[in-house]
């Protein structure tokens, strides 16, 4: 399962508005969702986040050493934690056009973890 919360965006309401030559904050709220609807729309379209991202991803039953995970524009890796909520030790991260990967330092079996990670510009 994954959980994904946006975190920054790439253009701030400051900017919309200047570009916008808006003065006043009557239509703030309005220039912020159109913002969010246009992020949302390109990540949908390139299927990869380019909003700052906080990621928490539960991986059921895991088993093993090695972590691969589909998501593209990574920007860190903040903590691998097991079921009891220990901080699991990583190495090897490689990152890729659309993934990454990295490899748990001790073995993991039949338990849930938890990949916490930042993804976007």
């Amino acid at each position: 399962m994954l959980t994904k919360t946006k975190t920054d965006y790439f253009i701030s309401l400051s900017e919309a508005k200047t570009h916008l030559r808006v003065d006043t904050t009557e239509e703030d709220a309005y220039i912020m969702q159109l913002i969010k609807n246009a992020v949302e729309y390109t990540e949908n379209f390139i299927n990869k986040d380019i909003a700052v991202t906080s990621n928490v991803l539960v991986l059921k039953n895991f088993c093993g050493q090695e972590v691969e995970i589909n998501e593209g524009n990574f920007q860190s890796l903040t903590s691998v934690k097991d079921s009891l909520n220990v901080t699991l030790t990583t190495s090897g991260l490689l990152v890729y056009d659309s993934s990454f990967e990295f490899d748990i330092d001790s073995p993991v079996s039949t338990q849930d973890i938890t990949v916490n990670f930042v993804t976007g510009y």
